[in-house]
């Protein structure tokens, strides 16, 4: 693109700025950035610890005759540089009418993460966060929020890999999970979810844990939360699955070597109190599913099976 100025003037109020921020093991950068011109601000304040971020914006007066279809530009993204870092993102834009705020939150060990954000301020100004975090034998914190939505999600693995997806705008939070076994014996994860849109507060809980020495069954799960101002989904799935090397019996004993169960609980958002009794799967006196691990023996042919465990949660119903 090539703008011509009739004068030092027109050119003086075109702004360019480069950020470039770099955090070494165990130290903790932050910087705050706002632009405004009379069609609007943008204000975006970063913190990483363990993480390279860069940024490019422009600030135009509204009204300039570019052709542009904004005034006012950033484009950044990032990535951790160690297998535990930290990151805090948040953008506010105010234009157009319009209003929002948007926020992300990662915190790994044994994982990595990376993210990019574009705020274009216009008649119809447009903001964008994008994160991808994963892990592998550790644990995962993280939190993603706009205006009137907000998510939450605490996965620890063991033997396990997990990696997540997420998309935040001023009117959208959605992100999506998955995660799988990475070895045969004692393998296993514990996933805590949490959204919060409309009234309504609701927690879904996935546990699997493998006890055997000796031979083990393989594992996956996903999760996948959907947030607009209008409604919300939440849907999280286990499957535990044999291999060649061993056959899966159910009993009701709980003495399995694999145990694996989830929880929902649905809250008030306001007050806080359970809006109805938390939900089990397996329901009844089969929670949580207890599965019995035989090695197959030379001579049995190969024999595959699986257990899958669902919730499902969409609100207003």
């Amino acid at each position: 693109m090539s703008v011509s100025f009739r004068s030092i003037e027109e050119f003086a109020v075109i702004v360019g700025l480069l950020l470039s921020v770099a955090s070494t093991a165990f130290a903790s950068v932050s910087c705050t950035i706002t632009l405004s011109n009379s069609e609007g601000s943008t204000s975006e304040a970063v913190s990483v610890s363990n993480a390279n971020y860069d940024s490019v914006s422009v600030l135009l007066p509204s009204g300039y005759g570019t052709g542009l279809p904004y005034s006012i530009f950033s484009k950044g993204s990032g990535k951790s540089t160690s297998d535990s870092g930290k990151l805090s993102e948040s953008i506010s834009v105010r234009g157009g009418g319009k209003s929002g705020d948007i926020n992300a939150n990662v915190e790994t060990r044994s994982g990595a993460f990376a993210w990019s954000k574009e705020v274009k301020m216009g008649p119809d100004p447009e903001t964008s966060l994008a994160v991808i975090s994963g892990v592998s034998n550790g644990n995962l914190i993280a939190s993603y929020s706009n205006s009137n939505s907000k998510v939450e999600k605490e996965v620890q693995t063991q033997n396990s890999k997990y990696r997540d997806n997420t998309l935040i705008t001023p009117s959208l939070v959605s992100t999506a999970g998955s995660g799988a076994s990475q070895n045969e014996i004692g393998n296993g994860f514990k996933s805590l979810l949490t959204a919060e849109n409309l009234d309504k507060k609701a927690v879904m809980n996935a546990n699997l844990i493998e006890r055997s020495a000796d031979e083990g069954a393989d594992n996956k799960w996903t999760d996948k939360i959907q947030l607009t101002p209008e409604s919300a989904s939440m849907d999280q799935s286990l499957t535990v699955l044999s291999n060649n090397k061993c056959r899966l019996e159910y009993d009701q004993s709980s003495l399995g070597q694999i145990l694996a169960g989830m929880t929902f609980t649905p809250y008030n958002r306001w007050t806080g109190s359970p809006t109805y009794e938390t939900q089990k799967v397996p329901t009844g006196d089969q929670f949580p599913l207890s599965i019995l691990i035989r090695p197959r023996m030379e001579e049995e042919p190969a024999y595959y099976d699986f257990k899958t465990l669902s919730m499902s949660s969409k609100w207003p119903s």
